[in-house]
């Protein structure tokens, strides 16, 4: 959910005019990408750093939990690296997005369910926030899509 919010912060930051003179950054769909480049890429890093808190958010009889977390993560920090590249950017960012609905039904299992392994003690109301905001990303990655790059 963090870098979520990291993504919009970013992405407000660079509407500044200070930053739209750089010729790189004149540009919408520049400035949009940008922005989920550093998001996702942090969150693979949050991921591998983290790991073992994302494996407890998946169910218990889940085969190679840790891998999974592990590769999630690898994969977000690629594709966070692809989104700042024009040629790689619309790939990376469906990559991103095929991704971001793989792991959806996690959180929203974790909505539903709750979470009570110790690593995310959170009331009720702030798992739906976090599954709304994960859909926001989503939907975030495809507004992305629809800007043209320069």
């Amino acid at each position: 959910m963090r870098y979520f919010i990291v993504i919009l912060a970013i992405f407000a930051v660079l509407q500044l005019p200070a930053f739209r003179r750089w010729d790189w950054l004149d540009s919408m769909a520049n400035r949009a990408s940008l922005a989920l480049a550093i998001g996702i890429f942090l969150s693979g890093v949050h991921h591998a750093v983290f790991a073992n808190h994302y494996v407890d958010l998946l169910p218990e009889d889940w085969p190679a939990k840790a891998s999974q977390v592990y590769l999630s993560a690898t994969l977000r920090m690629l594709f966070g690296i692809g989104i700042l590249f024009v040629p790689t950017r619309i790939a990376a960012t469906i990559a991103t997005t095929v991704l971001l609905c793989l792991v959806l039904p996690v959180n929203i299992r974790v909505a539903i369910q709750g979470n009570y392994t110790g690593q995310l003690v959170a009331a009720g109301w702030f798992l739906w926030l976090r599954l709304l905001v994960h859909v926001s990303w989503i939907g975030y990655c495809g507004w992305c899509l629809t800007l043209k790059s320069r």
